[in-house]
């Protein structure tokens, strides 16, 4: 999508969010359908072949509830993604302390 001219090319200050219709079935690297377990997502790639140096940052959020469930994961991936956007690599967010083992700030406030 970066190199077709369909999505503009990542730079530090870009996270590519892509949400999806109620229609559409989303997976997990592992298999797993996200509305069957997580409902969102947040990351980057590793060993990022694509066009430019900055690897992406991405969101991805499908529709697996109501419009206020929905557009509430989608500000807490979109949270997780400034506070923690390498996930699984230790605490990436720089001048500040680590809120959980995780490093995930928004989970201090669900539910």
């Amino acid at each position: 999508m970066i190199t077709a001219g369909v999505v503009p090319p990542q730079d530090a200050n870009l996270i590519y969010a892509f949400h999806f219709p109620s229609t559409v079935s989303v997976y997990l690297w592992d298999g797993r359908r996200m509305c069957d377990t997580v409902w969102g997502e947040h990351g980057t790639w590793d060993n990022w072949q694509g066009p430019g140096a900055q690897m992406p940052l991405i969101t991805v959020v499908p529709t697996c509830g109501s419009y206020d469930s929905v557009t509430s994961l989608a500000y807490h991936e979109l949270v997780e993604e400034i506070t923690d956007p390498l996930i699984g690599r230790g605490w990436t967010c720089v001048n500040a302390t680590p809120p959980n083992q995780n490093g995930e700030v928004a989970d201090l406030c669900e539910g």
